[in-house]
């Protein structure tokens, strides 16, 4: 206890501190872990310079490194993606939350987090900071405040349901719209996040999760390791996916983040608890919870999406090479009003992904454009298109079937594939260098 602690722990909490910042770097919500991280590191301090103080520098050092890292992903994240960072996260986000001054609001909650911070390990030593310990330290707090938070967390995503699915909150929201959610009724408790949770954990697993609470384990740090995860695997499901528009694409987020929160429940729980009967529950769900996954993994392995796509485009660039592409905007589902998504498929890889000159033109504007290369020789000029054209100044070159393969759209874990998914008849077109001559002899 009060020995200097091993050289492993040092290591092992360097590699902590990397595996959390992989939630940093690879999130678009890390930084709303950041208030449980201050928390658990305060309380990491305190309880070391009362109970193994051989251990405070280490816990130090460990903030110290996790909130580098956590900076190291912001500076990355201006750098290699500004616009989304900045826009997204910041002027929308912050921005939306906390009104035109949230860059002085940010930053003063960050001042006043850091000054705390830094005072902590001397505020620690009072005595008078002792008093409070001996009931933090509990493990049933923290059990019980898990438990709040599962029960908060699971009522808040079936409220979400009821109002998507019993009243009119959500009719102007055309993301639930798309799908037939808005009164859809009492099916819509089957999508909730907290549905979604049981079903792609496996129920056995969920439910020796939540039944931990009443299991608490051994140790006061384990508890609070349950607190944390139970705090982030309910937020998920409360704020970020109440409710899954389909299972497809919004059950990757379930993926990532949920479903690896209630496997680190489920195991905390299992070895961690005094009952051996229990113990034994939690190996015999894990075991279950295999062919569960096997049978879902095994249906979606053959699917390879973006492979078709990919190969048009790959077509599409070697044939303009260096040349300039206009890509005409007109025709693209008009019906539903979503002509900016639609051509944005194949519009973005081709200038961001191939480095293609590409510019969007409308149909109307094409004759304006193509006059603009009037009496220039070897210009190389490109249109690619969703639907044929004779116009004079164009000669066609070849047509692709652009299509892609994909999960079918379900209410649960899809198993079939559609590979027929947003089919499209691309035409490609080349200005010759006849036509400016043509046209002057008119």
């Amino acid at each position: 206890r009060d020995g200097a602690p091993p050289a492993s722990t040092a290591a092992l909490a360097a590699l902590s501190a990397l595996s959390l910042s992989l939630v940093f770097f690879v999130r678009i919500t890390g930084f709303l872990y950041l208030p449980l991280v201050v928390l658990i590191y305060g309380l990491g301090v305190w309880w070391t310079m009362w109970r193994r103080p051989a251990y405070t520098r280490q816990v130090i050092g460990y903030g110290a490194l996790v909130g580098s890292l956590y900076a190291l992903s912001v500076a990355y994240g201006l750098h290699y993606s500004p616009v989304y960072a900045r826009v997204v996260i910041y002027d929308d986000l912050f921005g939306g939350l906390l009104g035109p001054h949230w860059q002085a609001i940010l930053a003063g909650v960050v001042a006043v987090t850091l000054a705390a911070l830094a005072a902590l390990p001397f505020a620690a030593r009072r005595a008078l900071a002792k008093r409070p310990l001996a009931f933090a330290a509990k493990p049933a707090v923290w059990i019980g405040l898990a438990s709040l938070v599962i029960a908060l967390g699971v009522a808040w995503s079936l409220y979400e349901a009821y109002l998507l699915g019993f009243t009119e909150r959500y009719a102007d929201d055309r993301r639930y719209a798309q799908f037939g959610l808005v009164g859809a009724g009492a099916p819509i408790f089957w999508q909730t996040g907290a549905a979604g949770w049981l079903l792609y954990t496996s129920p056995l697993l969920a439910l020796v999760a939540i039944a931990g609470a009443h299991r608490p384990p051994l140790r006061w740090p384990v508890a609070l390791l349950y607190f944390f995860l139970a705090v982030c695997l309910f937020a998920n499901l409360a704020l970020n996916i109440p409710v899954i528009y389909y299972h497809y694409y919004y059950a990757r987020y379930l993926l990532s983040e949920i479903v690896p929160y209630g496997l680190a429940l489920a195991v905390t729980v299992t070895f961690l608890t005094a009952s051996r009967g229990f113990r034994a529950l939690g190996m015999a769900a894990m075991l279950l919870a295999v062919p569960f996954h096997l049978y879902f993994t095994i249906k979606q392995m053959p699917l390879r999406e973006g492979a078709r796509p990919y190969a048009v485009m790959s077509q599409i660039a070697d044939r303009v090479d260096e040349g300039i592409l206009l890509f005409d905007t007109d025709g693209w589902d008009p019906d539903r009003n979503l002509n900016w998504q639609t051509y944005a498929r194949l519009q973005m890889p081709l200038d961001h992904y191939f480095g293609k000159h590409v510019f969007p033109v409308g149909r109307s504007e094409l004759d304006n454009v193509l006059g603009l290369f009037e009496g220039t020789s070897g210009a190389n000029v490109w249109l690619l298109s969703r639907r044929p054209t004779d116009h004079e100044c164009l000669r066609f070159v070849d047509a692709f079937a652009y299509w892609d393969a994909r999960m079918v759209d379900a209410a649960t874990i899809p198993v079939t594939a559609n590979q027929r998914w947003w089919r499209q008849d691309l035409f490609l077109y080349k200005r010759p260098d006849a036509c400016a001559a043509t046209r002057a002899d008119q």
